[in-house]
């Protein structure tokens, strides 16, 4: 993360590496996009930049395709992000699945019917700290399932590059690791 003065914004670069087996597919993927469970998987993005100022939330996402077979997600976790300044703590990022809402009619001519993202479910509720129902999460076999990552930034976070990882953690030792900077 590159903080670049205490109003300026700060960047983070997510690269994903290929993984290993072919059970599923990662890709990181821009905050705004929606991903329906039947889309075709999201081009496998390498890297994903992200802007943040000081007190606010860096969000992003984590798309998991089931290639030939189902998966079963069993985590989503970041590791403390390093740097000139104290560690962005990787461990308090909010992580949510995504759930989604059937919708019988098309609200304008561009619209679809169909399963479409809305709910977060989240791994720990920030209000109680407890473990919620984000995991784990079976997907079938060729359809997508997204999972929200925000990540804060404090105020009077020191300016200046900050690297990490974040790691998707699969049934069967599967997973696939994000380098975050």
């Amino acid at each position: 993360m590159r903080w670049l003065s205490a109003g300026a914004f700060l960047g983070l670069a997510l690269c994903l590496p290929r993984v290993a087996q072919a059970a599923m597919s990662a890709s990181v993927v821009r905050e705004t996009q929606k991903i329906r469970p039947t889309d075709p998987a999201p081009s496998a993005a390498s890297s994903i930049d992200l802007s943040c100022a000081q007190n606010q939330f860096c969000a992003f996402q984590v798309a998991v395709t089931a290639m030939g077979s189902p998966v079963t997600v069993n985590d989503l976790s970041l590791t403390s992000l390093t740097g000139p300044g104290t560690d962005l703590n990787g461990a308090g990022a909010l992580v949510y699945r995504e759930g989604f809402l059937e919708v019988t009619t098309k609200s304008n001519p561009g619209g679809a019917t169909g399963q479409w993202p809305d709910p977060l479910i989240p791994k720990v509720d920030d209000f109680y700290g407890e473990r919620r129902n984000a995991f784990p999460a079976t997907i079938t076999a060729g359809q997508t399932q997204a999972f929200w990552v925000e990540l804060h930034v404090p105020d009077g976070q020191k300016p200046g590059m900050y690297k990490g990882t974040a790691k998707v953690t699969a049934t069967g030792g599967v997973s696939a690791v994000l380098d975050v900077t």
